[in-house]
């Protein structure tokens, strides 16, 4: 059988390859976002119309500029993502890796997601 040749992660190596994927993820999330705002570099496809500046390696922030204004993405140390605008207040972005389903099951909708037991 497969799994008895697996060998038995500890919890900390369990914990470290949650915070590994974790990590990925909000640097996904934040491609995603800067992908958003300036496209993929063709015609076709600007974005928001914004192009970023050149940064730094160890930066924790990256600036998008275009004719509308600009704009602040910063990756927080609580891994929060903080956008930044002239004229608004700055946006908490929390990069969640939940999985996101659909249901019209009527027992799973009024259930009370908090206990995961059923109303009566």
């Amino acid at each position: 059988m497969p799994w008895k040749r697996r060998q038995i992660q500890t919890p900390q190596q369990i914990f470290e390859t949650y915070q590994q994927s974790f990590k990925g993820f909000e640097a996904f999330c934040l491609l995603l976002i800067s992908r958003a705002l300036t496209g993929n570099g063709t015609t076709e496809d600007r974005g928001l119309g914004f192009e970023a500046s050149p940064c730094f390696p160890l930066s924790d922030s990256i600036q998008f500029n275009s004719l509308k204004g600009d704009i602040t993405l910063k990756l927080e140390p609580d891994s929060t993502i903080i956008l930044e605008a002239d004229g608004i207040q700055p946006l908490t972005l929390v990069p969640l890796m939940l999985p996101l389903t659909a249901t019209e099951d009527a027992t799973i909708i009024n259930s009370d997601g908090a206990t995961g037991r059923l109303k009566t």
